[in-house]
């Protein structure tokens, strides 16, 4: 699904919405038995709920355990995998295994669409005889990209020169192509101590108002949430063109933009920072550690202002959208945010441009809202849902299957 900047704009202000929100800690990447790993789907699961994780996905090489095998009171479970081919990509809300051997990029993208998932490209690096690396120009020739990328892979970061190369990111999000960062362990074998942890060394915490496969998926596919190690962000809003952000126990704070330019710097855990007339802003924290070691980061995701003209217009704000499961059977969400009462209207067209469904809908308060639509009336087939909020018409494709 291709994600542009005309109408997306976060607003991160817990104080505002009219759901309670929250966040919980989440695992994207390891591995258990039914593929590489030496532990069972359920010590796994045991061990990262021993972490105080509440989300977690197990995403074994081309092998989908089911949710079930590992569930564990207090801990939110989903059916995953990990494409393995000459790339890796993890494949989240899945409903079978797939043998992705042989596969190319798209090809391993586009299944895990057709299930209704969300799609993370793992580690893209070059790693001791690995070649997983993926660049810029390849990113951007592909027709529908990954929701997700890892930015931070706690295995593959402590091999020499395979960290990751931001540019990359920073690269694609100034083309107008979104990708949300995570950071994950990547845990295959437990390990802790003295020796080089292998777990709870890389996570994300995702924001939503219920512990529900709708809300993380929602959270996920609307860039909800943070990468982290260790720093924690306590407060993060967006108000017109400032950001505000503070942490319990960063010591640095830096806020990047456009092609990945250091925009401002603060030592200390808070800052405020006024865009100019950046496409987008994304916020880096560290904790330095004490001489270099135990450092610990975090990374928000990239803020998108719609225009040059925003700052002139004191504008700054689109509804941020997300429009799931796509495809779809019967039911379809539209999640989206607002900063006052809105009206909405929701409609979907064939593409011949027939409008087959309209409805109307009144939001009292500001925040966060998840609408469900009845669609079982369309056909299998492609239609385009047009949502406008208060003046702002949004169009996206949706598939009915």
């Amino acid at each position: 699904m291709k994600k542009t900047l005309s109408f997306l704009m976060l607003l991160f202000c817990l104080s505002a919405y009219s759901q309670e929100y929250s966040y919980h800690k989440a695992q994207l990447h390891c591995h258990s038995t039914n593929s590489d790993g030496n532990m069972s789907p359920q010590t796994v699961a045991q061990e990262y709920l021993s972490r105080g994780y509440e989300i977690l996905f197990l995403t074994d090489h081309n092998y989908m355990t089911p949710s079930s095998d590992y569930s564990q009171e207090g801990l939110l479970t989903f059916n995953a995998e990990e494409y393995t081919f000459d790339k890796h990509m993890n494949g989240f809300f899945l409903n079978h295994t797939v043998d992705a051997t042989g596969f190319t990029v798209q090809q391993a993208i586009d299944s895990i669409r057709a299930q209704g998932g969300l799609c993370q490209f793992n580690h893209p690096v070059v790693a001791a005889t690995n070649d997983w690396s993926y660049t810029y120009s390849q990113f951007m020739e592909l027709s529908n990209g990954p929701d997700l990328i890892e930015i931070h892979n706690a295995g593959t970061d402590m091999i020499p020169l395979a960290t990751f190369n931001r540019a990359i990111w920073d690269s694609i999000l100034s083309s107008n192509k979104i990708i949300w960062g995570t950071s994950t362990d990547d845990m295959h074998k437990l390990t802790e101590g003295l020796i080089i942890p292998t777990i709870d060394i890389g996570w994300v915490m995702i924001r939503c108002n219920t512990l529900s496969r709708d809300s993380v998926y929602a959270a996920l596919s609307r860039g909800d949430f943070y990468g982290t190690n260790g720093v924690e962000i306590s407060h993060y809003s967006v108000q017109g063109n400032t950001i505000n952000i503070s942490s319990t126990n960063a010591t640095k704070i830096k806020f990047i933009g456009d092609n990945g330019q250091l925009y401002f710097e603060v030592n200390g855990s808070s800052a405020t920072y006024k865009r100019t007339n950046q496409k987008y802003i994304r916020i880096e924290l560290e904790n330095e550690g004490t001489y270099g070691i135990g450092a610990k980061y975090a990374f928000t995701q990239p803020v998108f202002f719609n225009s040059t003209t925003d700052v002139e217009n004191n504008i700054g704000f689109q509804p941020n959208l997300s429009i799931y499961p796509n495809p779809c059977t019967n039911k379809l969400n539209v999640c989206f945010n607002t900063e006052k009462e809105s009206n909405v209207l929701f409609e979907i067209y064939d593409l011949t441009g027939k409008i087959l469904m309209s409805e109307k809908h009144n939001i009292p308060n500001a925040g966060f809202n998840d609408l469900p639509f009845d669609v079982s009336i369309l056909k299998p087939g492609v239609y385009l849902s047009e949502i406008t909020i208060n003046g702002v018409r949004i169009v996206k494709k949706i598939t009915k299957v």
